[in-house]
């Protein structure tokens, strides 16, 4: 199904089929996590480590030599992390599970071997989970087509597209030809394989767990290796876009001559979709009931298509800094308190904006307005 994947450098596949036992417990010991059905936290094990170290570097070796872990291992609680601040419904929850410390330390050794090596293999049109590549580089694009749009007089297509229970919904029957394709070699696939296929969950509620099923599809949300086996299946889907331009079937945006043409940008299970338009393009958007939006628009927090030296653009990102810093807070927190609030908020919003946009003097000046009123 998928053709021109690209593939792992033959030195690449040999290092993410090695078999090394001392580098998960080098890497994956250390940090504090709360704890899943075993009911051990990583403290325990490193205040006793001279007594467990030869246990759990068996434990790993056993794993690497068959590819298997044993029922109780790969098991784990669900709890509900809100998605929103007032949640009302369960669509408004993200399910999260907590995993026992063995398996965690197997997921940091294939987490931090597959991090080594994925840069090379997904393409440049997903920027989420990799050095050097940021969440800003979306909206950058897409703003600039636009711009070059209005300028050209071009009609565009900006589609976009959000999967919903992304993680949850990963077919486990796909994912492994697409590992097969890039170049994984067979003994990692079965590391991946024995992960997913033995993983059972039970729910928490209120604090008890109910009785454990077995999970069929999905990669666990909080698991260090679900969010790189995820981008790995969404670059099939990226890969299956491409040669629908190569066949003609979708036509992409070429803003100059000799330049690359623009058909799609990822970030993680977000999918913007870029090309011409045509009355066949509308038509499938009246025949799949999509909503017709218009420009500006928001994408990963940011304005699309907005004139942001207008002062009037400004104000929903003021808003934010109203809400984040307002007055009712100063009240109930020291002065230490309201003085770390303004460093984070005053830090992290707008460089997140200014990152891309030119703001007008007057907006400049209204955080620092806010900064007085809240110290």
């Amino acid at each position: 199904m998928v053709a021109e994947q690209p593939r792992l450098m033959r030195s690449k596949m040999k290092f993410s089929d090695s078999s090394g036992t001392s580098e998960g417990c080098n890497l994956g010991l250390w940090k504090q996590k709360s704890p899943g059905p075993d009911g051990f936290t990583f403290k325990f094990f490193k205040k006793y480590w001279d007594i467990l170290k030869y246990d759990v570097m068996n434990f790993v070796r056993h794993f690497k030599e068959f590819g298997s872990l044993a029922r109780g291992c790969n098991s784990s609680f669900v709890t509900l992390a809100p998605k929103i601040k007032d949640p009302l419904s369960l669509n408004d929850f993200r399910p999260i599970r907590l995993i026992g410390c063995l398996n965690k330390i197997i997921s940091k050794v294939l987490s931090n071997r597959t991090k080594l090596v994925i840069g090379g293999i997904i393409g440049d049109e997903q920027s989420v989970y990799m050095d050097g590549r940021c969440i800003l580089d979306g909206p950058l694009m897409i703003n600039e087509v636009c711009s070059w749009a209005k300028r050209t007089r071009r009609k565009i297509l900006l589609f976009k597209v959000d999967f919903d229970k992304a993680f949850d919904s990963l077919n486990w029957q796909y994912l492994d030809p697409i590992l097969e394709q890039m170049g994984f070699g067979n003994k990692w696939r079965r590391w991946i394989q024995g992960c997913l296929n033995s993983s059972r969950a039970s729910v928490l509620i209120n604090g008890f767990p109910t009785k454990e099923v077995s999970i069929t599809k999905g990669v666990r949300q909080g698991d260090p290796p679900s969010p790189y086996l995820f981008i790995i299946a969404m670059e099939g889907l990226s890969v299956a876009i491409k040669s629908a331009c190569d066949k003609g079937i979708f036509k992409g945006i070429q803003i100059s001559g000799n330049g690359p043409s623009l058909s799609h940008l990822f970030y993680a299970d977000d999918v913007f979709a870029i090309g011409a338009t045509s009355q066949e393009t509308a038509n499938w958007t009246n025949l799949l009931g999509c909503d017709v939006g218009v420009l500006p628009f928001d994408y990963l927090g940011v304005p699309v298509g907005a004139n942001m030296s207008l002062v009037k653009n400004w104000k929903p990102i003021i808003k934010q800094f109203h809400s984040k810093l307002s007055l009712w807070k100063a009240k109930i927190l020291s002065f230490g308190g309201r003085l770390t609030l303004i460093k984070s908020i005053l830090g992290n919003l707008p460089t997140y904006y200014l990152s891309l946009f030119k703001a007008p003097k007057g907006v400049v000046d209204e955080p620092e307005k806010i900064r007085r009123a809240f110290l």
